[in-house]
């Protein structure tokens, strides 16, 4: 699966994980591998909102992409939340 999240935070009447998805089903992705959570406004939501849908999915390990500004407390949060 691909998990893209982030809730519409510029109020551009789109969602950022609704724009990746498109971005990646254009790619190739199948729509279907692609979860988005359009909800978080920020890091520490995109970990709470994630975190329990990927344990839902039995997923208990996962390779995280993002800007280099986030990589730090991006790895934090959602170790935390696992924990």
């Amino acid at each position: 699966y691909m998990v893209v999240t982030g809730g519409d935070c510029g109020g551009h009447g789109t969602a950022e994980a609704e724009i990746m998805r498109r971005i990646m089903v254009r790619m190739g992705v199948r729509d279907r591998r692609i979860l988005p959570e359009c909800q978080a406004k920020d890091t520490i939501q995109n970990a709470l909102l994630v975190v329990p849908l990927l344990i839902r999915l039995g997923i208990d390990q996962v390779s995280i992409v993002t800007s280099e500004f986030h990589v730090r407390r991006t790895k934090q949060y959602f170790e935390t939340i696992f924990a």
